[in-house]
């Protein structure tokens, strides 16, 4: 992965994003997060698409705590988290307390983001 990250990725976040998508679909999310790791030691601007590609991935694998770390980091790196990332992490809360949820459709609310089904089907599985 290291060499082929060197390599081949270049300095476009947006094949680094379609990396980090691919590790997503194949439920590799150790691997989009060394690749985010990767992007930010060789300086390749990261953004919101990749952001919610390696949150979406840590969803899958049912890492809730890292999929809320990823939006803080989000957030330290003055990014707004769309609603793609907010869901992913929201669903990653399944398995976590339900406070995590219902604090993550509250933020959806203050950044007047428009909440959508998968928001409510989301927050609804991390209720039960």
């Amino acid at each position: 992965l290291e060499e082929l990250t060197r390599n081949s990725l270049g300095g476009s976040t947006v094949v680094w994003n379609s990396a980090i998508s691919a590790c997503e679909n194949v439920g590799r999310w150790q691997h989009a997060l060394q690749l985010l790791e990767e992007m930010r030691l060789q300086t390749v601007a990261c953004d919101v698409i990749t952001y919610s590609a390696a949150v979406s991935a840590c969803q899958k694998g049912k890492q809730w705590e890292l999929s809320l770390k990823l939006l803080g980091r989000m957030q330290h790196e003055r990014l707004v988290p769309n609603v793609i990332a907010c869901n992913a992490a929201m669903l990653a809360c399944g398995v976590a307390p339900w406070p995590q949820a219902l604090h993550l459709l509250n933020n959806l609310r203050l950044r007047a983001m428009q909440p959508n089904v998968l928001t409510y089907s989301a927050a609804t599985r991390a209720f039960k």
